[in-house]
């Protein structure tokens, strides 16, 4: 197996950015999920009740970043202040955006909100029943892995090739069997396939990712693509776990050792 795409998405719900290499750190990818849309009583948005969401594209320059709004680009300048952003059951301090952005966003929106940044000041951790560590502004772990071989068979039960986008991973993995990652307690990242190798980084697998109706959206418009993804997940992959119902897609992850990620790195599973 080896690491096929890389993906991150700097704000929370917005546009993501495909690279070819990231640093993986024990947040989650560089860069992934640091910016959140929130409205002014601190909760945050997503494409769940604002699809148009899709459409707000992220830039990055080193490590500043940019915002694409209805095509004109925004800088992003954290400033003094802060605020206490709401994501899911989680309150947490973050760094509040300046500049034109806000303004920019508001009227793409059509609702007073704005951009808070995840700085070294922020503290949020991952669900204690699952795993352990910090998290992003993520929904709930740090990375998401899908696979190619588990697309492929959804896909035919669905009848449509369908994208990895509408899925919004972090890392895919290059297989063969489809879900294989049922199987899996974990990842270990390197140059080579060998045994002995020291790898390069890894991830403890906690959770079968929960999916919502954000797979039915076109991932660059937010329109809707019809439920023919949501009924192949219910014919194939309806949870019977109490503690986690619903339907799954990809696993989520939380970091056992940080690195450098690159596509075409080989990948190593560690079977439950």
């Amino acid at each position: 197996m080896h690491l096929h795409s890389l993906h991150i998405y700097p704000v929370k719900s917005c546009r993501a950015i495909d690279v070819t290499e990231i640093g993986l750190r024990p947040r989650g990818l560089t860069y992934d999920r640091r910016f959140v849309i929130a409205r002014p009583d601190g909760g945050f948005m997503s494409q769940r009740t604002h699809p148009k969401m899709a459409q707000i594209i992220p830039h990055m320059s080193g490590d500043d970043l940019c915002l694409e709004v209805a095509g004109k680009t925004y800088p992003v300048i954290p400033k003094r202040g802060r605020a206490e952003i709401s994501i899911w059951r989680d309150r947490v301090s973050a760094c509040k955006v300046g500049g034109e952005v806000n303004g920019a966003l508001t009227d793409f929106m059509g609702e007073p909100i704005a951009l808070y940044k995840m700085d070294r000041q922020s503290q949020r951790r991952v669900d204690k029943n699952w795993g352990q560590g910090p998290v992003s502004f993520a929904d709930g772990y740090p990375v998401l892995v899908t696979t190619t071989a588990s697309l492929a068979d959804l896909s035919k039960t669905a009848g449509e090739a369908l994208s990895m986008a509408r899925f919004r991973p972090n890392i895919v993995i290059k297989t063969h069997t489809p879900w294989a990652e049922d199987e899996w307690a974990g990842l270990t990242f390197g140059e080579s396939e060998r045994e002995e190798d020291v790898p390069m980084a890894a991830l403890d697998l906690v959770q079968p990712c929960g999916r919502c109706l954000v797979t039915t959206l076109d991932p660059e418009t937010g329109v809707s693509m019809g439920q023919g993804v949501m009924k192949a997940m219910i014919d194939q992959r309806k949870s019977n776990d109490p503690r986690n119902p619903g339907v799954m897609f990809g696993v989520n992850a939380t970091v056992k050792k940080a690195d450098v990620l690159h596509i075409g790195m080989a990948v190593q599973p560690v079977r439950l």
